[in-house]
């Protein structure tokens, strides 16, 4: 049975980053859900002595960037929103099968070009399952 998750673009964009920055000579640890220790940043790179964290979106349109969460953002000492991450890897699966790759050095990504939204929020899993949420599922015709 294939995978319901597969085509998801950040599914997608996730595996081609990883893949690309291994084809690189980097280590490449997906901190991804490891929010505690690697906040802000889905990819951490080792290679020697340089390290490097990675922020990566995917996406289908060119030039678009998925917006951000407020933790992938922190402010600098001027109180101006800095990226965490050192660069953001936006991966391109455009609607005529191509593929294109945008990688943008984090201090490229000027303040003026931020604009704050109200941060996203997502339910925890410890909540999404049948004990908790049984009660509120219901058959519909």
């Amino acid at each position: 049975m294939e995978d319901h998750q597969e085509g998801r673009v950040e599914i997608r964009a996730m595996r081609w980053a990883e893949s690309h920055y291994r084809a690189q000579g980097w280590d490449v640890d997906n901190v991804a859900r490891r929010t505690k220790q690697h906040v802000g940043y889905d990819l951490f790179l080792k290679k020697g002595p340089e390290q490097r964290r990675v922020e990566v979106k995917g996406c289908s349109s060119l030039y678009g960037i998925p917006d951000l969460n407020h933790t992938e953002f922190s402010a600098d000492a001027n109180g101006s929103l800095r990226l965490v991450a050192d660069e953001l890897c936006v991966v391109y699966f455009l609607p005529n099968g191509k593929c294109k790759r945008a990688i943008i050095p984090g201090e490229k990504i000027l303040p003026r070009f931020v604009q704050t939204l109200k941060p996203m929020y997502r339910i925890s899993g410890k909540f999404k399952n049948a004990r908790e949420m049984d009660k509120f599922i219901e058959d519909i015709d």
